[in-house]
């Protein structure tokens, strides 16, 4: 074991350059392999610019070798919604990464670039970073970046003094910066083998029952609890365990290994022994080879409050009608009513209107409503030319209103969910999605819209959007009736079938269905990076996770689960074969204001009428008369009463 894991390294870093192997000049960096070379420079300084084109002329200009001067701008978020930051994308077989004249106040900046560039998630053969700088190399890190798989090599030089004008003699002292060792910074000498150097290099034993995993679980561990036990465990007991955890203690089984709970403010100086693994989520990189476990496909919520049977005001009924229809049988009411009109007024010793005209229209919508209800109605006076005049014109009303009331109000038709984007955009929905803003990355509404690029749907329509910048779980206020033309872009499938639960059963009280509709945009991978000896019986675990159909399992116990927390709540309402009251009532309710509206009209003719408003006068004057009369006789009573003044009543 001793000759295994310490003197095989030991012999690998120093025997060799005995034997020539080590004969590059200092700032070559040859020994990884024909890679592309970026530098970044953090200083301005005259004598890190000449190190820096050293460097470049010591590395073979006919290499690719990219050079940026100062840093990235991380905080400059109007390219949120951009493609990725312009970066290099060559088929390279290895990348370099230097940051020349490196120190502690650049920390920042290179976690910022480790995360958010393309290099340090593309696999250790591109992660590759070299830091020159002249600080000691013990306060030369600090918060080292655990979550991505990459190797950083320390250059500690010591320049020549300024002014010689050569570097052919700078020293430089290789160390590897093992981030979970306990050595965190291991010296080494810059050897051809330099290139298969990693933090498993240094393990200085095997497979052992103390070795730990570093993992980021986005909610508490619960080692033994019931999310591990399977959903005949799970469900009778209503938990709501999240896919990592399950995740991580399926692995924990099919491993044999413990995962331990350590706080965060514990995590950096924690023990890990001498190798770790990086499990991370990543949600832009797509061409990386990674360890694929569950993936996340786009959900899309949205309810149909497109009821006709509600939905049925003086709008919907008159809509089987173009408008010239209408029109027309405007025209014919106005000009049949206004002929009777005019013919009272021409009439001699007729000083009052006569609505009897109007008293005639009404008649015949009763009669066109009795006819469409298969009712006899017997009018003895109506006017010929109005009957006449409304007869064709209703019989095809009648047609239509019967074909519109079969097919809409007593028979509908079965709804037809929507499946695509397209197709919501095509029926005026506003898609509500959420859009982190994240720097120099590819964010959802980019990726969106890169998606009706390769499927040739023209231009992304950001004016059918409502991008929500932070992160939200109050989903359920952006939709309902009041904003019943939004749908809802998810993409963790527990949380939209709760959303979905919630809306349906309890927010609508089961009057509206909601539909949940999976595959809606691209598919988005949930990938681990592990880097560490077990990366291969974690990857046959996982496959075999896979093809054991756990993924389906597991989905069908979140399933169960979110169905018996939606039992307490109020069902889908069923349909009803036979014609219910909800589905009459605007028929009701515009037949009322018709009603409402003739008898306001006969009112009106009525008090038109000379004998009728001869009667209401006289009314009137005996109804003042006899006012008069009682305040007088009340005065005169009150006048006759005996005065009390002077006697005392005992």
């Amino acid at each position: 074991m001793f000759f295994k894991h310490f003197l095989v390294p030991f012999l690998i870093t120093t025997v060799l350059s005995v034997f020539g192997k080590n004969d590059l000049p200092p700032g070559n960096f040859g020994h990884f392999g024909p890679c592309v070379i970026k530098f970044l420079r953090m200083s301005d300084s005259l004598r890190f610019i000449d190190l820096t084109e050293h460097l470049i002329h010591v590395n073979n200009p006919s290499n690719l070798i990219y050079t940026v001067n100062g840093r990235y701008n991380f905080s400059n978020h109007s390219i949120q919604d951009e493609k990725m930051a312009l970066d290099f994308k060559f088929y390279e077989v290895c990348t370099i990464t230097v940051f020349v004249k490196f120190g502690t106040e650049d920390n920042a900046f290179r976690n910022l670039y480790f995360s958010l560039t393309r290099d340090a998630h593309r696999g250790l053969a591109h992660s590759i970073f070299i830091i020159i700088s002249e600080e000691n190399y013990n306060l030369l890190l600090s918060v080292p970046e655990h979550r991505v798989p990459f190797r950083i090599f320390d250059v500690v030089l010591k320049i020549n003094p300024p002014g010689s004008g050569s570097f052919l003699g700078v020293e430089m002292n290789w160390f590897f910066v093992c981030i979970f060792c306990r050595q965190r910074f291991v010296s080494i000498s810059y050897t051809p083998q330099i290139k298969k150097i990693t933090v498993a290099t240094f393990q200085e034993h095997g497979w052992r029952n103390d070795v730990s995993i570093g993992a980021m679980l986005d909610g508490k561990l619960r080692p033994g609890g019931v999310c591990g036990k399977g959903q005949y465990y799970i469900a009778p007991r209503r938990e709501a365990c999240s896919i990592q955890e399950t995740q991580y203690l399926t692995m924990t089984a099919t491993l044999n290994v413990t995962f331990v709970q350590v706080p965060l403010s514990e995590y950096q100086t924690y023990k890990w022994g001498y190798y770790h693994t990086s499990m991370i989520c990543s949600e832009f990189y797509y061409e990386i080879n990674m360890l694929h476990s569950f993936r996340h496909e786009g959900y899309a919520i949205y309810c149909n409050f497109n009821i006709w049977s509600e939905n049925s005001d003086l709008a919907t009924w008159v809509s089987p009608f173009a408008w010239e229809v209408l029109l027309g049988f405007t025209l014919i009411m106005l000009t049949v009513i206004m002929i009777e009109i005019l013919k009272s007024f021409f009439k001699r010793a007729n000083c009052f209107v006569n609505f009897e005209s109007v008293k005639n229209v009404g008649q015949v919508v009763f009669t066109i409503w009795a006819i469409l209800v298969r009712q006899t109605l017997i009018i003895s006076h109506i006017s010929v030319c109005i009957f006449v005049s409304f007869l064709f014109t209703s019989f095809v009303m009648l047609v239509q209103y019967e074909l519109y009331l079969t097919s809409n109000l007593v028979r509908p038709p079965r709804y037809v969910p929507l499946h695509t984007l397209r197709e919501f955009f095509a029926n005026d929905y506003t898609l509500v999605y959420s859009s982190k803003e994240i720097d120099n990355l590819v964010s959802l509404r980019s990726q969106l819209e890169e998606e009706f690029v390769q499927k040739s749907l023209g231009d992304f329509p950001h004016n059918k959007t409502m991008v929500i910048r932070s992160s939200w779980n109050n989903q359920t206020a952006y939709i309902g009736k009041h904003n019943s033309r939004n749908v809802i872009l998810n993409w963790d499938k527990t949380k939209t079938l709760l959303f979905l639960l919630d809306i349906q059963n309890r927010l609508l009280k089961g009057q509206y269905e909601c539909f949940m509709i999976t595959d809606i945009v691209l598919k988005k991978a949930l990938s681990a990076v592990a880097d560490s000896l077990l990366r291969v019986e974690i990857g046959r675990g996982i496959m075999g996770l896979d093809q054991g159909g756990f993924p389906n399992l597991w989905d069908r116990e979140r399933t169960h689960f979110c169905r018996l927390k939606a039992m307490k709540w109020t069902m889908i309402r069923v349909e009803s074969p036979y014609i219910s009251s909800n589905m009459l009532s605007p028929l009701f309710t515009i037949l009322g204001r018709t009603m409402a509206v003739l008898g306001v009209l006969f009112l009106a003719e009525s008090t038109f009428h000379e004998g009728i408003r001869g009667q209401l006068l006289r009314m009137m004057k005996d109804f003042g008369t006899f006012v008069k009369i009682s305040i007088c006789v009340n005065c005169r009573v009150r006048s006759k009463a005996p005065s009390t003044k002077g006697y005392v009543f005992r």
